[in-house]
């Protein structure tokens, strides 16, 4: 698996609003080649995330 190109990562990082120094960009570069397996075997849940029960719990003092 090849890295995202320099111009990829620096999109992504404008986009969720981040700025780094060149190097650091660079590292993440780097590591999105050991991340990338990792994400890949996260399985998707058997049910969509939407599907989940939604509640609220309120603690009182008692």
């Amino acid at each position: 698996m090849s890295p995202p190109t320099i111009e990829e990562v620096a999109l992504l990082l404008a986009r969720a609003g981040i700025t780094l120094p060149a190097a650091e960009a660079a590292d993440i570069r780097a590591a999105y080649v050991m991340l990338a397996p990792m994400l890949a075997s996260l399985r998707t849940p058997a049910i969509p995330i939407a599907a989940e029960p939604a509640f609220t719990m309120r603690a009182e003092r008692g």
